[in-house]
């Protein structure tokens, strides 16, 4: 895949999380059948919380991809990318930490199994939605590693990484060895 392919999946591929949590928002209403749930409350901030971190996530990748469309330059989107990794890291980290543990899904399980009627229905929809999240998540940060193996290819094409001759180095510095007195040398 060429590199504005991959940046434009990383592009796809963030918004397809974005809809996968926009979902599960909806599941997540203010006031859930008029009774506040504690659980929903904690799941609807915590989507909130993740969804404002993928805000940037977006964001930074349109950047990094108009970057290399208009002008081809690389360090623009390489450092959109960069903001963009962070951002992404950040709602990893939420999802992992707050949405998306067992304890979650067993929760929304039980609280399905405990409410009978409409909340088994919300219970089984919400954990497939969930397991739907921990999924895109996945495969966003696959394509977030194509889009820096795609950087570092392409610098390594250009000779951007380049070592430096250390020959050069060991001759310029015995040059002045001469001039040196060793100590204990007789």
């Amino acid at each position: 895949m060429g590199m504005n392919t991959t940046f434009r999946e990383l592009c796809r591929q963030l918004k397809s999380l974005k809809e996968t949590l926009d979902g599960l928002r909806c599941l997540l209403p203010d006031d859930p059948l008029n009774t506040e749930v504690v659980l929903m409350r904690h799941l609807r901030e915590s989507v909130d919380s993740v969804n404002g971190w993928l805000d940037d996530c977006v964001a930074q990748s349109q950047i990094a991809c108009a970057a290399l469309e208009q002008a081809s330059d690389i360090n623009d989107s390489r450092r959109a990318l960069t903001q963009c990794q962070a951002s992404f890291d950040e709602a990893e980290r939420a999802s992992s930490a707050e949405l998306l543990t067992y304890e979650k899904l067993r929760e929304v399980v039980r609280l399905g199994g405990q409410r009978k009627g409409i909340w088994i229905i919300w219970s089984q929809n919400t954990k497939r939605d969930l397991e739907s999240c921990r999924y895109e998540l996945y495969l966003t940060r696959k394509a977030m590693t194509a889009c820096w193996q795609e950087l570092a290819e392409h610098a390594g094409m250009n000779g951007a990484l380049r070592t430096p001759d250390v020959r050069q180095r060991i001759t310029a510095a015995a040059s002045g060895i001469g001039d040196m007195e060793v100590e204990g040398a007789p």
